[in-house]
């Protein structure tokens, strides 16, 4: 009998396995292109009365939806055949990058502001936020780190504390745009990968207790952000303007019913809904396809 190889040796042969020659996993693919086409769909519905407002062809909207949707799918299928070791050599320059874009927001002429923030950096005609290069940067960080610490990763001056201060760095630049949902979000990211890793609890829980008091400052200390919360807790208080965007929302929803009122018969995207094909398209999803589409949309991300 052939006995196993537990050497280094047999080891790096079991890591190097080509990726690229394992087939699609369908049941992951499959919910990704539907979600896409949906997409594209509702881009369209939501968006053709607001193109003919800003005297552009109806079809505007949809076809850069439609370009950036046919891009995402170029991408996924490149990376799905890159092989996933090469992003161990590629983990810091990665993150290097994302601090470099972070930083370039700052800077005059490369930092684009719109809506009181400068989020956006545009390269060769192309418009991207930084901050999604800093999720993806942190994912890869996180994994490759948490897979070479793997037998200290529950001490603390190894496993957590270094993660926490490029968390840190990042969340500190973010939050120079300001962009308080992108920290969130990465806070999220970074708590749930370093809890799947193995990071002990304790030292999980004794970051939540103290960004508690440092996340209040933040709201407290912007009036916008803390009308947001208070729009959000009772907007019927404020109609016309805190409360404006959820009531018309909740509108959308309950004009939708069970069934909805079909495709392209949304009331509230002409002009009641602010910015309907893109922060609340998902009001348009619930007022014309009702309470179906909505629940077919979420468990569609629940499958991935």
């Amino acid at each position: 009998m052939k006995k196993k190889d537990h050497s280094p040796r047999g080891k790096r042969q079991t890591d190097e396995i080509d990726s690229s020659a394992m087939p699609y996993d369908m049941a992951l693919l499959f919910p990704v292109l539907f979600l896409v086409g949906i997409g594209i769909v509702m881009v369209y519905s939501a968006s053709s009365a607001l193109a003919r407002e800003a005297l552009k062809p109806e079809y505007f909207f949809l076809k850069k939806q439609m370009f950036f949707g046919m891009a995402g799918v170029v991408v996924l299928v490149v990376f799905r055949h890159f092989p996933f070791q090469w992003f161990r050599a590629l983990a810091y320059p990665i993150l290097v990058v994302a601090i470099g874009l972070l930083i370039a927001t700052q800077v005059p002429g490369l930092g684009i502001k719109a809506g009181g923030a400068t989020r956006w950096i545009r390269v060769a005609g192309v418009s991207f936020q930084p901050s999604e290069v800093a999720r993806f940067a942190m994912v890869v960080y996180l994994a490759y780190s948490l897979s070479k610490k793997k037998e200290n990763v529950r001490t603390f001056s190894i496993g957590f504390f270094p993660h926490m201060v490029v968390l840190g760095i990042l969340v500190f630049l973010i939050l120079m745009q300001p962009d308080f949902g992108s920290v969130a979000i990465l806070c999220m990211i970074t708590w749930l990968m370093l809890f799947i890793g193995g990071v002990p609890i304790f030292h999980l829980s004794s970051t939540c207790i103290v960004a508690l008091p440092v996340v209040y400052f933040i709201i407290a200390n912007a009036e916008y952000r803390l009308k947001r919360i208070t729009g959000f807790l009772d907007p019927w208080q404020y109609p016309t303007d805190e409360g404006y965007q959820i009531i018309h929302s909740l509108m959308a929803f309950g004009s939708g019913g069970i069934w909805g009122a079909g495709i392209g018969k949304s009331y509230q995207k002409l002009f009641y809904l602010p910015e309907p094909h893109t922060d609340f398209i998902f009001s348009v999803v619930g007022e014309e396809l009702g309470l179906v589409g909505v629940a077919v949309i979420l468990g569609l991300y629940a499958l991935i």
